[in-house]
């Protein structure tokens, strides 16, 4: 999620779009839960995936 809508992303690479349909899928509700209740889970969930 990025409020930045000159598409600069504040000179970070990285752009995804996730459909309104794709919250229906359990680990893309769970990823926004997390956004907003505990960020810390979502930046190792990244780091776990490289």
């Amino acid at each position: 999620m990025w409020m930045g809508f000159s598409g600069d992303y504040g000179g970070h690479g990285a752009g995804e779009k996730i459909k309104l349909d794709d919250l229906l899928k359990p680990d893309i509700f769970d990823l926004f839960v997390d956004m907003f209740t505990d960020i810390k889970k979502v930046n190792q969930k990244k780091l776990e995936l490289k």
